[in-house]
């Protein structure tokens, strides 16, 4: 069962889906950043948030699988495409890495990771798909409508519901769900990533 879906028999209310509203500061935030790095004027936006905090690190990708997936995808369209590369402080470090191994071999544009909460989202619902870890941005993205594409290997992915708006791409390894910091992610290929964001972005732009 899903969270929702446990809480509401908790509580004896109707599942809802989640929603978050959006602020008028934040979306001007966002419009300006859109605008200025020409964010869709070359293909879809998907944004990339591959880390996940440092509670479970095998919640985030590789940092150099997450590279080959951006090289990959960009050559399967033609480089019409463009990454929006996001994360929070945590995440620093490891955006920069992706940035420098991709280099100009793809368009990637960086977000910063210092974004507060609500521009944060606003530069969420910019995307046109979302590649995210079971994290805070998979859950801004279910509540602002973003096709979303999860991947999962230490956490449980029943438990999350992307309401028909994405998939969830799950680890086949024997520890999957097993809550280990040091969950083997290795069955989270860039071929299973990447076919299903080709076909979430063919959802999102038909």
């Amino acid at each position: 069962k899903s969270h929702g879906q446990i809480y509401a028999e908790m509580l004896g209310v109707a599942p809802g889906k989640p929603h978050l509203p959006r602020e008028r500061a934040s979306e001007r935030f966002a419009e300006a950043f859109a605008h200025r790095n020409e964010l869709a004027e070359h293909g879809p936006v998907v944004g990339l948030n591959t880390g996940a905090g440092g509670r479970w690190q095998s919640k985030a990708l590789p940092v150099q699988r997450v590279a080959d997936l951006v090289l990959s995808l960009s050559q399967t369209l033609d480089g019409h495409v463009t990454f929006l590369l996001l994360g929070g402080p945590d995440e620093a470090a490891r955006n920069a890495a992706i940035l420098e191994s991709v280099g100009r071999l793809a368009r990637i544009v960086d977000a910063g990771t210092q974004n507060p909460l609500l521009d944060f989202a606003a530069l969420v619902s910019r995307c046109d798909v979302l590649l995210t870890s079971d994290s805070l941005a998979l859950h801004v993205g279910v509540a602002r409508d973003v096709r979303t594409v999860a991947f999962f290997a230490p956490t449980s992915a029943a438990e999350i519901d992307l309401y028909g708006r994405g998939e969830k791409v799950v680890s086949t390894a024997p520890d999957a769900c097993s809550y280990r910091a040091d969950a083997d992610t290795s069955t989270l290929t860039v071929e299973r990533l990447s076919a299903a964001l080709l076909r979430q972005i063919e959802l999102a732009r038909p």
